[in-house]
């Protein structure tokens, strides 16, 4: 038996308490860098403009072309826009506040992911994948 296949189990309460906080470090700490053109990334600059303005979007947020829809951006708009209204808005929250709304996106996206596997391919293969993913 593999020495960490306990931590596997993500229908044990402090694993998947764990691996929740892992997705928000891993939100917070390992996106800084990262620049991407989809809209997974694009659309912080939608919500901080919907939020702040000022914000020279790229051009497939123009009106003329409309590519993008707006439901992500707005998402991740509204806790921007509770910070700014409760005055909490510093630059490390504002930074730092659509990486968590996205991370619990993410984490819904796990537990989904784990709940499907153990009922298609079994609760070891959905390990596997929950540690792949």
């Amino acid at each position: 038996m593999v020495p960490f296949w306990g931590l596997t189990d993500f229908d044990n309460r402090r694993v998947r308490w764990g691996f929740v906080a892992v997705r928000i470090v891993m939100a917070i700490f390992f996106t800084y860098n990262m620049g991407h053109p989809d809209e997974y990334w694009q659309a912080i600059e939608p919500s901080y403009n919907i939020v702040y303005g000022g914000v020279e979007l790229p051009w497939e947020w123009d009106s003329f072309y409309r590519l993008r829809s707006t439901m992500y951006p707005y998402f991740l708009s509204l806790p921007l826009y509770l910070l700014k209204i409760s005055g909490l808005d510093s630059y490390e929250a504002v930074r730092a506040c659509p990486l968590i709304a996205h991370a619990f996106l993410v984490i819904a996206c796990d537990r989904y992911l784990w709940s499907i596997g153990k009922k298609t391919v079994g609760k070891n293969s959905a390990r596997i994948a929950m540690l792949l993913y």
